[in-house]
C-alpha cells in the first residue's frame, strides 16, 4: 500500500518531548548556524562571487551546501510560524545568491573564486553537483512551504544548467556524493519538467559503470570504486557498503525512483541491502557508518563501540529512507528504524541548548568526546535543523481511505482524505508514557492506522473506553469507525525496561548489554555514577526502574548492579570483592550536556577487567 505524507505545514507539534526541541531550532539553531556562516567566511564567499571578484574563498569545496541545508530549514520554519527577523535572514542570503549566480546559471562560489577553469573537472571529488543539490532541495521547500519562487528561479537555472551538460547522449558521469538525484526528482514535481526526473534517474542507473575510474585514468584492474558505491552496477547491489551518507542518500533516490516507476530491478536492490543494514551493519541506537576511515562502513557485525563513527548526517540519512520506505510500502517495520535514528542517532548530535552538535557519535567515550558549536566540516549541524524544521512531515501519512500514526506525538494534523477534511488530535506523555489518545474528525469512514511499535510486548486499545480487537495490517492496528463526532481512540503501550544483547558475532558487545525503554537507548554517564563507570556490570536479571527527573526533563532508569574495584593483587591473586550498586541511565541522545566524563552504551554482566572476550 503506497501513502502520501501528510505535509509537515499541515501538522502542528504542541509536545511536551518535540515542542522545546522545535523552539530550540527556530530561536537558537537556526541564530547560530547563520552566524556562524558569517564568521567561517560562507557568506563573505557568496558576497565576492557577487561583486564578480576573484580569490578569497573561505572553506571546504563543499562549502555552499551547508547553506542551503540553513535556508531550507529556514525556509520550513517560516513556512509554519512567521518570524520577521528570520524573514530578514533568509532574504538577504536569497538575494547574494541571486547576485552570485553566473548568466549561465553555474553557482558554486569555491569554483567561482578559486578555480574557475577547473568547473566539473572532477564530479567524484569536488561537490559541485551535491551543492547543487541541496540549493535545489532549499528552493522547492521555499516554494512549496511560502509561495514564493526567487529561490527557485535560480535553481531551475542551475539545474538547467546541469542538464543541458550531463545525461544520455551528453557528457558522461554522476554525482560523487549522491544528493542532486534527490533534488531533481523533487524539482522535477514542483515544475512538471520530466528531463530533471529522466537525469536523476540517469544518475542513479549509472552509478556502477566504474565513471569515477575513467575521469581520474585509474586501470580497471587497479580500481575500487567502493568508497563511492561505484563498485557495481547499483541494481546488482547486495550490501550497503563505503562512504555512510553517500550510500544512503543514493538509496533514497534509487526508493524514489521505485515510487514512481516500479523498476524491479532497483526495488529488489532496496530490500537486499534494507536487510543488510538492518540486520548487520546498524547500532543499537539507528546509527550506522563504524569506521572513521571511510565515514562508512566494513564488513558485518563489525560494530566497535569506543570508535564508532555513527555520523550524525547517516542517522539523518536513515530517517530520509526509512520514511520513504515506510510510504512506499505502507508498513510500519519502517518506522520503527526511523523512529530508533530519531530518537537516539539523530537527536544525540545537539546539544538541549540547540548550539553544540556532534560530527561522530561513539557508544562509549574516556571523556575527551564532546559537541562543539561548529566544525571546519559543518554538515551535520544544518542538517539536523533542516530535519527538525520538518518533523510533522514525518508523523503522519494517508492513503485515499485511511489515516496513519506513525510517530507518537502531541499535536493537530489537518488534511484531506477521499476529498473531506481530516482532523487529528493526539495528546500523549511520549517516549515517556505509554498513552496515545486520539480525537479524529470526518464527515465519512476513514480508516485509522496506528503504528504498533515492534518494541512493544502488549498493548491495549479502547474506542470511547470500550477494548476493542483491531485487525493488524501491516504492523498497524486498523480502527474503522465514523468520525463525525467527539469519538476518542485510546491506545496504551506497555513500556518496560529492556536489556538488549547484540549477534553473537558482534564481538565487541560479546558479554554486554545495553539497556532501552520504549523507542530510547540508554547508557550510564560518569556524572550519574560516582562509582566510576570501569568498574560497573550487570546481572543478566537486574532490576531496573524508572523514574522522571523533572530537572533535566528525562525519564532515568536504576539498575540493581555491581562495582569491582580494579585489579590491584600483582601478577596472581583472588578476585577482588564486588559491592552491590545502584547504576543509573540516561537517554543515549542526553550525554555530555551536563558535566564532562565517561560514557557507555553497553555495561559487562561479568566483572570488567577479569575476564577478556
Amino acid at each position: 500500500m503506497r501513502l502520501d505524507q501528510v505535509c509537515y505545514k499541515d501538522v502542528t507539534i504542541e509536545d511536551g518531548f518535540w515542542s522545546g526541541r522545535l523552539k530550540a531550532n527556530r530561536e537558537a539553531t537556526l541564530p547560530h548556524g547563520f552566524s556562524m556562516l558569517r564568521e567561517h567566511g560562507y557568506e563573505e564567499n557568496f558576497v565576492r562571487c557577487s561583486q564578480r571578484l576573484e580569490g578569497g574563498f573561505q572553506g571546504l569545496v563543499y562549502q555552499d551546501s551547508d547553506v542551503y541545508k540553513l535556508l531550507e530549514s529556514a525556509a520550513a520554519t517560516l513556512a509554519i510560524q512567521t518570524n520577521d527577523d528570520l524573514r530578514e535572514e533568509f532574504d538577504k542570503w536569497v538575494t547574494l545568491i541571486e547576485n552570485a549566480q553566473e548568466s549561465d546559471g553555474y553557482l558554486n562560489t569555491h569554483f567561482q573564486l578559486k578555480m574557475p577553469d577547473k568547473k566539473w573537472h572532477n564530479l567524484r571529488d569536488w561537490h559541485e553537483l551535491y551543492c547543487a543539490g541541496h540549493l535545489i532541495e532549499a528552493a522547492v521547500t521555499d516554494y512549496l512551504g511560502n509561495g514564493t519562487d526567487r529561490l527557485l528561479n535560480v535553481a531551475i537555472r542551475l539545474a538547467e544548467h546541469i542538464e543541458a551538460r550531463f545525461g544520455p547522449d551528453k557528457t558522461p558521469g554522476y554525482p560523487g556524493h549522491p544528493e542532486l538525484e534527490l533534488a531533481l526528482i523533487k524539482l522535477s514535481e514542483v515544475t512538471d519538467q520530466q528531463k530533471y526526473y529522466d537525469l536523476a534517474r540517469h544518475c542513479v542507473r549509472e552509478r556502477g559503470s566504474h565513471y569515477f575510474a575513467k575521469e581520474h585514468n585509474t586501470p580497471e584492474e587497479e580500481y575500487d570504486g567502493t568508497y563511492w558505491q561505484d563498485r557495481v552496477p547499483i541494481a546488482e547491489a547486495d550490501v550497503i557498503e563505503g562512504h555512510a551518507v553517500r550510500a544512503v542518500y543514493l538509496l533514497c533516490a534509487a526508493t524514489d525512483i521505485v515510487r514512481k516507476t516500479g523498476d524491479k530491478d532497483l526495488e529488489a536492490m532496496i530490500h537486499r541491502v534494507w536487510e543488510n543494514v538492518t540486520e548487520k551493519r546498524m547500532y543499537v541506537t539507528g546509527g550506522i557508518g563504524s569506521s572513521a576511515k571511510n565515514e562508512g562502513f566494513t564488513s558485518d557485525y563489525d560494530l566497535p563501540n569506543d570508535t564508532a563513527y555513527q555520523e550524525t548526517c547517516a542517522s539523518i540519512a536513515m530517517i530520509f529512507w526509512a520514511h520513504r520506505m515506510a510510504l512506499l510500502y505502507g508498513e510500519s517495520r519502517f518506522v520503527d528504524y526511523m523512529e530508533i535514528a530519531l530518537y537516539n542517532g539523530m537527536l544525540a548530535g545537539i546539544s538541549q541548548d540547540g548550539t553544540k552538535f556532534f560530527y561522530e557519535n561513539p557508544l562509549s567515550s574516556d571523556g575527551s568526546h564532546h559537541r562543539q558549536d561548529w566544525y571546519a566540516c559543518a554538515c551535520c549541524p544544518p542538517n539536523i535543523s533542516r530535519l527538525l524544521s520538518t518533523l510533522g512531515g514525518y508523523v503522519y501519512a494517508k492513503s485515499e481511505d485511511s489515516f496513519f500514526v506513525n510517530l507518537f506525538i502531541s499535536g493537530t494534523a489537518k488534511t484531506e482524505i477521499g476529498g473531506a477534511a481530516f482532523e487529528m488530535v493526539v495528546r500523549t506523555g511520549y517516549p515517556w508514557d505509554g498513552k496515545l489518545v486520539m480525537v479524529p474528525k470526518c464527515s465519512q469512514n476513514v480508516k485509522v492506522h496506528v503504528r504498533i511499535p515492534n518494541w512493544c510486548g502488549d498493548y491495549e486499545l479502547t474506542v470511547d473506553d470500550i477494548v476493542v480487537r483491531p485487525t493488524i495490517e501491516g504492523g498497524y492496528a486498523v480502527v474503522e469507525g465514523d468520525w463525525d463526532g467527539d469519538k476518542r481512540i485510546e491506545i496504551v503501550f506497555q513500556t518496560p525496561v529492556r536489556h538488549l544483547r547484540s549477534h553473537p558475532e558482534v564481538t565487541a558487545n560479546a558479554g554486554h548489554v545495553a539497556i532501552a525503554r520504549g523507542p530510547i537507548v540508554y547508557c550510564l554517564e560518569q556524572c550519574e555514577n560516582s562509582e566510576g563507570l570501569e568498574g560497573i556490570y550487570f546481572d543478566d536479571y537486574a532490576l531496573s526502574t524508572p523514574y522522571f527527573e523533572k530537572e533535566a526533563n528525562i525519564v532515568v532508569i536504576e539498575t540493581g548492579a555491581h562495582f569491582c574495584e580494579p585489579w590491584s593483587n600483582g601478577l596472581y591473586g583472588s578476585t577482588p570483592e564486588s559491592r552491590a550498586v545502584i547504576a543509573k541511565a540516561i537517554p543515549y541522545y542526553f550525554w555530555d550536556n551536563r558535566e564532562p566524563g565517561r560514557m557507555k552504551v553497553w555495561i559487562p554482566t561479568y566483572a570488567p577487567g577479569y575476564f577478556k572476550n
